[in-house]
């Protein structure tokens, strides 16, 4: 019975929309594999940083350009602090010392010419140990020596 369906659907054009259905939500519902394969990318974007730090980093960029475009030689001091004089003239702005402009342009060359390599890295300078919780030492001396049988003064607890 199965082969005369299949003959009479051939003749008279019939579409089995149940079955067409069933084929379709297979395909709609998977998922593409693309999705879990890759490492989702969350750096930031120049366009998040505030507007002076994105000043910055296109102050940065120009003196590197300038420099790269003029320099013959490697990047010692020798051959920039010649070139970092005719920074401040030609283009007003204020050099930064050879080894600054080093470091940028080591930064800027392996990240592979990323303008987010030449975002100041400010929050990244000092001592960034989590320091000791003044709270908890303020509730220990409550604990015990303002809130006991025998009270003691303000004075005598901010002593412990």
């Amino acid at each position: 019975m199965l082969t005369m369906t299949t003959e009479f659907d051939d003749f008279f054009g019939f579409f089995d929309e149940m079955e067409a259905s069933s084929s379709e939500a297979q395909t709609q519902f998977q998922i593409p594999e693309e999705l879990f394969q890759d490492e989702p990318n969350y750096s930031s974007s120049f366009d998040t940083f505030p507007e002076q730090t994105q000043k910055e980093v296109l102050r940065r960029h120009k003196i590197i350009q300038f420099i790269e475009k003029r320099l013959t030689g490697g990047w010692t001091e020798k051959n920039l602090v010649p070139l970092l004089n005719v920074v401040e003239h030609e283009l007003n702005l204020s050099p930064p010392s050879w080894r600054t402009l080093a470091e940028w342009k080591k930064a800027y060359f392996e990240s592979g010419r990323s303008l987010l390599s030449l975002v100041p890295k400010h929050a990244q300078k000092g001592n960034r140990t989590t320091h000791t919780d003044s709270q908890s030492l303020i509730d220990e001396a409550i604990e015990k020596k303002y809130l006991t049988r025998e009270r003691l003064s303000v004075a005598e607890t901010y002593r412990y």
